[in-house]
């Protein structure tokens, strides 16, 4: 049944704190006339006022040239539902509802103007519907519908929330590995919005929230108010304000598709034999009123701008500066006349074939016997004399002895076989051919003037360590391949000899060579810290621009790549890139952790995004490890939920974290040592529940 305005208002204040009760019953209050004239005041003011209600929305799409919209995939996703409710008001409304209702108007209106709108849900429900909820899984579903579905755009609605409950901002946000159709699709979207909504001013940001950088598609993701907002959060309650934010997203995704759809449509070829390849690209206007604007028209080979001799029609043609063999990142980009943007990337491989290949060997003379050998490098070169490409083939054979493996590939130009001698004295010829290039080399098995040592490096599980170096004092005498295996001529003296390798405990070692003979030999290297930093990166940030927390970021750095991890600092020279460029690269370099870290006068603070089980995990040690060292003055650094973009847009976990002045001044070195402990348990715990 449909409700009146004071059935509404029933409804709302069910919600209210309970008032105190009367001390007079209504009956007798009546039978005073001034008593009952303020009863029924009373009762005019608190029982029937309500707030104005929002303005009726125009939902008529009459006279309307909706055609730009014909047949557009546009995949609409009401963020939250089912157990997820998203933000929730003050007299909780929660986002998830909102969402929804928004969606589903959204939906109705794509759907009239000829569009294929599809919902990820349609109902208050998850779509990652098992028992145990897993939030991770639900955003990939969200993103694979629209990958999935060849979708023209991805469009997910949510509402904002903040501490500050009188903030009531317009944010739309791109796909930050897309500024070109992303960012003209919330550019849009967000100006449409804000003038159905009748909003002063609104905002666009790049964002690489899981949805929007797996979408496979223009992607954008919409906070046009927020729900926390007590007035807003009323607003929110009437069907009509969510018809009017559905109507600002339709004017908007109009508008932009529109202006067209530009694409890159081709951009190759993308295999070469050639150190300067020709590309070419052509381009789409998207729209049949518009053509590519020559001035826009931007080439870059990683990362770097090329020059190009212009467009001609809707293609163009260029060579790239010389390359390198191995593996480019090429991309083209425009805009069209109307205004809309499109880009692309491919990798192109780089091969030019093999030419020449230099050999060499450990040992010229090894002695015979079944027990000695020697390695024997290919380093594989092009016409212009530059390593091959990796992953070339390379076959090896002997005249005598035995070789292995016989066949093998490159890596940064060089191949490797090893070369066991036969039992009787004999001279072995060792040919390589890679393609049409082909080298040789000899090796005499016979009695050798010196002592020949060759050893055998592994960690303690019995795998090769590769890049020990062994020293003789400060002098490296030579350094295991990536077998493992190091091998080199000395003289007959007992020697007192180190092997060290990064992320590993050193080693003492006395040899005993023996003129004329080889001595062989297994050595075990220890990981340090059981190796928790092997293969994991961690990204440390100094927050914005400020130096003073670089002391403290380089001494970690150091301590992480002593255990054999790799540390990568955002930026270490002014002026600083800003947090896309931060954030993208992260992603490229598949971090395991990013730590934005500042300094303030006093106070520490280690910040999470509030739904990372992982990244709360974190700020915990991180607190615990200050606090057992004294570092964080007199209190324990606060764990807080932080809205800060390094840590709600990374794709790995991330913390915004804030040290005492004094701290990263004075004791650096300190403070290092406690974020290296705290990493180290982290990892520990991550490596045992296998993530």
């Amino acid at each position: 049944m449909q409700q009146g305005p004071c059935d509404a208002h029933v409804d709302r204040t069910d919600r209210m704190p309970a008032r105190q009760p009367m001390k007079t019953s209504v009956s007798e209050a009546m039978r005073s006339p001034a008593a009952a004239v303020l009863l029924l005041a009373g009762l005019l003011v608190f029982g029937c006022v309500h707030p104005p209600l929002p303005p009726l929305p125009d939902m008529t799409l009459a006279g309307i040239d909706t055609s730009p919209l014909k047949n557009k995939i546009i995949v609409i996703d009401p963020g939250h539902g089912g157990p997820e409710r998203g933000a929730v008001g003050v007299r909780g409304l929660t986002e998830a509802e909102v969402n929804l209702t928004v969606a589903l108007h959204l939906w109705g209106l794509l759907r009239q103007a000829g569009a294929q709108p599809e919902l990820t849900r349609s109902a208050d429900q998850a779509l990652h519907a098992d028992a145990d909820f897993d939030l991770a899984r639900d955003l990939a579903l969200r993103a694979g519908s629209a990958a999935n579905s060849g979708a023209d755009l991805f469009v997910s609605v949510h509402h904002n929330a903040a501490l500050d409950r009188a903030v009531n901002s317009l944010v739309v946000f791109y796909s930050m590995p897309d500024p070109y159709r992303s960012r003209d699709a919330a550019r849009a979207v967000a100006a449409a919005l804000a003038h159905r909504l009748g909003r002063k001013g609104h905002a666009v940001y790049p964002g690489n929230y899981t949805v929007l950088r797996t979408a496979g598609c223009p992607a954008i993701l919409g906070e046009p108010s927020f729900i926390s907002n007590k007035d807003n959060e009323l607003d929110l309650a009437f069907s009509r304000t969510l018809a009017a934010e559905a109507r600002g997203y339709f004017d908007g995704i109009l508008d932009y598709f529109s202006c067209g759809a530009p694409r890159v449509q081709e951009l190759g070829p993308v295999v070469f034999e050639e150190a300067r390849p020709r590309l070419s690209t052509c381009f789409d206007p998207g729209h049949k009123r518009a053509q590519v604007d020559p001035g826009s028209v931007a080439i870059t080979i990683n990362g770097t701008p090329v020059s190009h001799g212009g467009v001609e029609g809707t293609c163009l043609a260029f060579r790239t500066p010389e390359l390198q063999n191995g593996h480019h990142r090429a991309c083209a980009a425009f805009r069209n006349t109307l205004g809309n943007a499109a880009g692309r990337c491919v990798e192109i491989r780089v091969a030019v074939p093999a030419r020449s290949i230099a050999m060499a060997s450990s040992f010229a003379v090894i002695p015979p016997g079944l027990s000695s050998s020697t390695v024997i490098d290919a380093l594989v070169l092009d016409r212009l004399g530059r390593p091959v490409i990796d992953g070339t083939p390379v076959a090896f054979s002997t005249s005598a002895g035995t070789i292995q493996p016989a066949g093998t590939l490159t890596s940064g130009g060089r191949a490797r076989a090893v070369l066991t001698a036969a039992a009787h004295p004999a001279t072995a010829t060792i040919t390589a051919v890679s393609n049409n290039a082909s080298g040789r080399m000899q090796v005499s098995f016979a009695v050798p003037e010196t002592a020949q040592l060759s050893l055998s490096v592994r960690d303690a599980a019995g795998r090769p360590v590769a890049g020990a170096a062994l020293l003789c004092g400060s002098r490296i005498l030579a350094r295991s391949d990536s077998d493992g295996c190091m091998q080199l001529e000395t003289d007959s003296d007992t020697r007192l000899l180190q092997l060290i390798k990064q992320g590993y405990e050193s080693r003492e070692l006395v040899i005993e060579p023996v003129a004329g003979a080889m001595v062989q030999g297994s050595l075990v290297l220890e990981p340090i810290d059981a190796g928790v930093f092997f293969n994991r990166t961690v990204m440390l940030d100094p927050e914005g621009s400020c130096a003073a927390v670089l002391p403290v970021l380089e001494a970690l750095k150091k301590r992480i790549e002593h255990a054999g991890g790799r540390a990568i600092l955002t930026w270490n020279a002014m002026p600083a890139p800003g947090y896309p460029a931060r954030i993208m690269r992260a992603s490229a370099e598949r971090a395991d952790a990013f730590l934005c870290v500042r300094v303030r006068r006093w106070g520490c603070r280690a910040g999470h995004y509030h739904r990372s089980a992982s990244g709360l995990d974190l700020a915990q040690r991180i607190r615990e490890a200050l606090a057992e060292r004294g570092l964080a003055g007199r209190r324990k650094c606060r764990v807080v939920s932080s809205t800060h973009d390094a840590v709600i847009h990374t794709a790995m976990p991330a913390l915004e974290l804030q040290l005492p002045r004094s701290l990263a001044t004075e004791r650096p070195e300190d403070a290092a040592e406690a974020l290296y402990l705290a990493l180290r348990g982290w990892l520990q715990e991550r490596i045992h529940q296998g993530s």
